[in-house]
Order: C-alpha cells, then sequence, then structure tokens
C-alpha cells in the first residue's frame, strides 16, 4: 500500500498550481460546468463502488443487515459529529480560505507567503472527501475517490495560484502527508479487524457518505456531511456488536 491515490492528489495539486501561473485566462463557464458534472458523477460511482465493495461478498440476509448497520451508524454518527461541532470546525476553515482568497483578490491587503499556504492546506486537507479517500484506498486499494477529488483540487489550485503564487504548490506537501498517513493506518487498522464484516461494514457506511456528498458537488443541498463521518468509527464497532 503506497498510497497512490494520494500522490495522484499530491501531482493534481502541484499541476493545477503550475498551469494557473502559465495560464492567464480562465476557463470558460460552460467548461467549468462540464467538469463539475463529470466530477460529480465520479463521485456518485466511486460511492456506489464502495457499498459494492462491501455487499457483494456476503449473503442477501448480511447485505440487509449491513444496510441497517450503516443507517444506524450514519445515525450515531451525525449526532456525535453534532455533539462535538465538528461540521462548525470545517465550515471555520472554509471560511479562512475563502475570506483569504477575498483579501488577496481586493489587492487591499498584503498576504504572505504563510496566509496562502494555510488557506490553501485548509482547502485541501479540511472536507469529506480527505477523509473518505484515504478510507477507500485503505480498505479496498481502490482510490477513485482520491481522483475525483485530485480533479477538483486541480481546478482549485490553477484558480488560487493566480493570487497565491507558490504557496499553492506546497499546499501539496500537507496533503501528501495527512491522506497518506490516513490511508495507511486504515490499512493496518483493516488487518487487525477480528471479522471480516467489520470492514464490509464501513465500506458501506463511507460509500454511502461519499454518495451524500454529490449533494455539496452539485450544490444542490448543503448537507453537513462533516457532522455524519464519526460514522465511519461507529460502523465496526455495530458490526463486531451484531454480528
Amino acid at each position: 500500500m503506497f498510497a497512490i491515490g494520494t500522490w495522484i492528489n499530491a501531482i493534481a495539486i502541484l499541476l493545477g498550481g503550475a498551469l494557473g501561473l502559465l495560464i492567464k485566462r480562465d476557463l470558460p463557464n460552460a467548461r467549468q460546468q462540464q467538469l463539475r458534472t463529470a466530477v460529480g458523477l465520479g463521485v456518485i460511482l466511486s460511492g456506489f463502488q464502495m457499498i459494492w465493495s462491501g455487499l457483494h461478498q456476503v449473503s442477501l440476509g448480511a447485505a440487509f443487515g449491513l444496510i441497517g448497520i450503516a443507517l444506524a451508524a450514519t445515525t450515531l454518527g451525525q449526532w456525535t459529529g453534532r455533539l462535538i461541532r465538528l461540521q462548525g470546525a470545517m465550515n471555520r476553515a472554509g471560511k479562512f480560505a475563502a475570506e483569504t482568497f477575498a483579501r488577496a483578490q481586493s489587492k487591499k491587503a498584503k498576504i504572505s507567503f504563510n496566509d496562502g499556504f494555510m488557506a490553501c492546506s485548509a482547502l485541501f486537507c479540511i472536507g469529506p472527501l480527505s477523509l473518505l479517500g484515504p478510507l477507500q484506498e485503505g480498505l479496498n486499494g481502490d482510490f477513485y475517490v482520491l481522483i475525483v477529488k485530485a480533479v477538483m483540487d486541480g481546478l482549485a489550485a490553477f484558480a488560487f495560484s493566480r493570487v497565491f503564487s507558490g504557496s499553492v504548490a506546497m499546499a501539496a506537501l500537507p496533503v501528501l502527508a495527512l491522506q497518506g498517513t490516513l490511508t495507511l493506518l486504515t490499512a493496518w487498522a483493516a488487518k487487525q479487524a477480528p471479522l471480516e464484516v467489520m470492514l464490509h461494514a464501513t465500506n458501506v457506511t463511507g460509500g454511502l457518505l461519499v454518495v451524500c456528498a454529490v449533494l455539496l458537488v452539485f450544490e444542490v443541498r448543503k448537507v453537513k456531511i462533516g457532522d455524519y463521518l464519526p460514522a465511519i468509527l461507529f460502523a465496526p464497532l455495530l458490526a463486531w456488536l451484531f454480528f
């Protein structure tokens, strides 16, 4: 397990940042919409692929049981996320990145290299796919979610490099460190799991969260995906208790 998806993600940020410095014009709105649609479809396919990875190896009865566990885990995860205000913390990080970007565009305030680096790191590292992507690769060796995230981050790096310059490329380093560590930890935890059904439950739950994330990509509804992320911890625990 070499965290291939995370390397692709980091390279996409570097490439997007470099192209943003070389190409002085923005992508046409029509092309941006096409890319957003492609990314959204990629998120949907990645989510269902995770769900299928958890369900296709078990009997029909066990599959229904895993779906029930996934729903229970997401409910418990939401309660926990709200209690610790997980989505709120993610929103604050996103707000910091947006405000720093706005100040840099207005040219009324001097933005340091460190400010640009922190804003880009927050954008690329703090989000549901930053956890769900490494989870998928660590469990199954697949990195479809991280490829989708790589496209999103590469496009963002393309835009951010106009105002933050080289600090955008440097933000690839925390992405590599964070997501690579999560991938390796997930792979290690999967090997320690006493029951295989625990891995199946985690796949189904993670896939469900990935599918829900498409609502954010298409801006259909502001789903507080961050509050649901603790479900990833509840899913294997519930599977261990009830299977």
